[in-house]
């Protein structure tokens, strides 16, 4: 298993974030019903774009991830389910952050592999 949760720095300045954010692989995540694109995620929560004005700031919420346009093998684990609360919502520029409560081991083996399946792809 590869750690991405290791303190790291961005060029030009440090970067005070416990987990490293990834713009790619976007992922689809759904939140009762209503569907959302990621902006950027990390193993510490998600930034959803196009966010329309549901959740409110502290409220728990069950997300369904998966990697968008993914057309894997039924066989292979394609949605993870985790729990997370709402840090902020931004309704003008229509951002929604979200804190995972506690991943599971899963969902954490499910975020690596996804992200590596896409660097593969890119190289």
């Amino acid at each position: 298993m590869i750690s991405f949760t290791l303190g790291f720095r961005k060029v030009g300045k440090v970067e005070m974030r416990r987990d490293k954010r990834f713009f790619e692989p976007t992922l689809s995540v759904e939140i009762d019903d209503y569907r959302y694109d990621t902006e950027n995620w990390s193993l510490g929560g998600l930034l959803l774009r196009n966010y329309d004005g549901r959740f409110f700031s502290n409220m728990l919420v069950l997300v369904h991830i998966k990697v968008k346009g993914d057309t894997r093998d039924q066989r292979v684990q394609s949605v993870v389910s985790v729990e997370a609360r709402v840090v902020r919502n931004d309704r003008q520029k229509r951002l929604l952050a979200l804190k995972f409560v506690k991943l599971t081991p899963a969902a954490i083996r499910f975020l690596e592999r996804s992200y590596l399946a896409h660097r593969n792809r890119v190289r």
